[in-house]
């Protein structure tokens, strides 16, 4: 090869200079020209980065995961040789995340502060259940009547001190506190109690007062 001109030994003075050899494609595998708008978009396949847009670059046979912009485009390619072109559509982000970044300080600023307001008003109006009965947890399951609140509607429906309350409504009371219980049902409305009176057991009817009594 004569290095100042290029051409093998003996190659003819006036001939055009040999071809540049062309980058071999091994078998199997295919060039991708990826290209984008805007461009200058990274692109990484298999999550191993290859350069920017516009791009020439090899792919092995086989299925590869092409992202470009990072997670703005991506798309699964089946590589089974020749040439193949891509081209990526960007979204134009940074106009989009100024005018995100001026409205959403307002609006955190305001609603919080409303919901709170409704909702502390909505729990102060809202009565709840209350049959006037002081209680302490029995170990084997049960509400043991210890006081009742003068004129309360359990002492009204004929319950007494030492009554072990166990059911409301046929559902066992269980470790579940009694003042709870009642509390979910509206004033006005009736609960059957079922309580042990020594050793029998026995149930009364009860109409739910309101706790704002």
């Amino acid at each position: 090869m004569n290095v100042g001109t290029g051409r093998p030994e003996g190659w003819p003075w006036g001939a055009p200079s040999c071809p540049a050899p062309k980058t071999a494609v091994p078998p199997g595998a295919a060039k991708v020209h990826i290209t984008s708008v805007p461009s200058g978009g990274e692109i990484s396949v298999d999550g191993k980065f290859f350069g920017n847009t516009p791009s020439d670059i090899n792919l092995a046979s086989g299925e590869h995961i092409v992202r470009v912009g990072g997670k703005e485009w991506t798309r699964t390619v089946q590589i089974t040789g020749g040439e193949i072109q891509l081209q990526a559509e960007l979204p134009a982000s940074k106009p989009v995340a100024a005018t995100i970044a001026t409205a959403v300080p307002a609006t955190i600023s305001v609603q919080p502060v409303q919901s709170k307001q409704t909702s502390a008003t909505t729990s102060a109006a809202v009565p709840q259940g209350w049959i006037g009965v002081t209680t302490k947890y029995f170990g084997s399951g049960g509400a043991v009547v210890t006081a009742f609140a003068a004129g309360s509607p359990a002492a009204k429906a004929g319950l007494t001190p030492g009554d072990v309350i166990n059911a409301v409504n046929g559902i066992s009371l269980g470790d579940e506190a009694l003042d709870k219980k009642i509390a979910a049902y509206k004033p006005g409305s009736t609960v059957r109690l079922g309580y042990m009176r020594g050793a029998w057991a026995q149930e009364a009817t009860v109409t739910v007062g309101s706790n704002a009594q």
